[in-house]
């Protein structure tokens, strides 16, 4: 697996999760426990993944690239929900 195949299957995954929510069905501060739940526990297998593989063989540079891009992904998919966490 490439950088950018586990960064599309990061990205895919957490819309799954995310849009397999009832966002009608909880409070919004349940909704964002959730959220940063579930961005929490998928991170973490994120990190331990591109550590276990890629770390040793990528620049300060092209990981912050990479971090940046996952950032980027996380939060067009937050934005997208129907829900608004900004408060």
């Amino acid at each position: 697996m490439t950088k950018e195949q586990l960064l599309e299957s990061y990205l895919t995954n957490l819309s799954k999760k995310l849009n397999a929510v009832d966002y009608h069905a909880a409070s919004k501060e349940e909704l964002a426990e959730w959220l940063f739940a579930i961005k929490h526990q998928m991170s973490q297998r994120l990190n331990e993944h591109f550590q276990e593989h890629f770390i040793d063989d990528l620049s300060d540079e092209e990981i912050t690239v990479f971090f940046e891009s996952v950032k980027k992904g996380a939060d067009a998919i937050i934005a997208a929900l129907p829900v608004d966490f900004s408060d």
